[in-house]
């Protein structure tokens, strides 16, 4: 299965409603786990064209599921 190809920064910010928006991240296997400030400015079809192949939302974080590429699509969003 050929992954899918890696957005940019700014369009997966965008997607999570904004730098603004973002408090933190972690990552864990093919997820990548997102505090936000305010979870109603997700745009759910943004994420999707990025690359994420599926995500849970909770009221306290965003899951992210990437699959093959996790660390390589982490690294290119929270990387410095």
């Amino acid at each position: 299965m050929k992954s899918l190809p890696i957005a940019s920064k700014s369009e997966y910010f965008e997607a999570l409603g904004g730098e603004d928006n973002y408090i933190d991240s972690s990552r864990e296997g093919s997820r990548i786990i997102v505090h936000l400030k305010d979870y109603s400015k997700i745009n759910k079809e943004k994420i999707k064209e990025a690359g994420v192949t599926g995500f849970i939302e909770k009221s306290d974080k965003l899951t992210l599921v990437v699959k093959d590429n996790a660390e390589e699509v982490y690294e290119k969003i929270f990387s410095a």
